[in-house]
């Protein structure tokens, strides 16, 4: 008989691991230098960052020590997984979205920022692939 462990992740685990994950590329920096910093290693990271370990009380204190942030800027307003929030964790992973975020905060003028979405958009939608019927 397998009893089921009350410690597995939750849907809140991994949104903690989404901001963990989006802080740190936003700093940028890596996962060994994070693992370092709170005396893990990178895997480990990895498995707080994808939610599928989850990050104690003690740890979560300095995770936020080495990124700078206070201990609720993981939790902010806790939202359902999916839509906006997602999408923006997601782009704050990825190297390329960050530049785009940067370019876009750099703009001093909302005729700028258009101009930077506009492009944005037009590139990806050239390149999109198209959806099956």
């Amino acid at each position: 008989m397998q009893i089921k462990s009350n410690k597995a992740a939750t849907d809140i685990d991994v949104r903690i691991g989404q901001r963990i994950a989006a802080l740190r590329v936003n700093r940028r920096m890596s996962q060994t230098e994070l693992g370092t910093a709170i005396g893990v290693t990178f895997q480990q990271v990895q498995k707080y960052e994808k939610g599928r370990n989850r990050v104690g009380g003690g740890r979560l204190q300095q995770i936020a020590t080495a990124l700078g942030v206070r201990v609720s800027d993981f939790y902010g307003d806790e939202q359902p997984a999916g839509g906006d929030a997602t999408v923006v964790f997601d782009l704050l992973r990825d190297p390329h979205g960050i530049r785009i975020a940067r370019a876009l905060q750099s703009a001093n003028s909302a005729e700028a920022r258009n101009a930077i979405v506009g492009v944005v958009e037009a590139v990806a939608s050239s390149f999109a692939r198209p959806v099956a019927a």
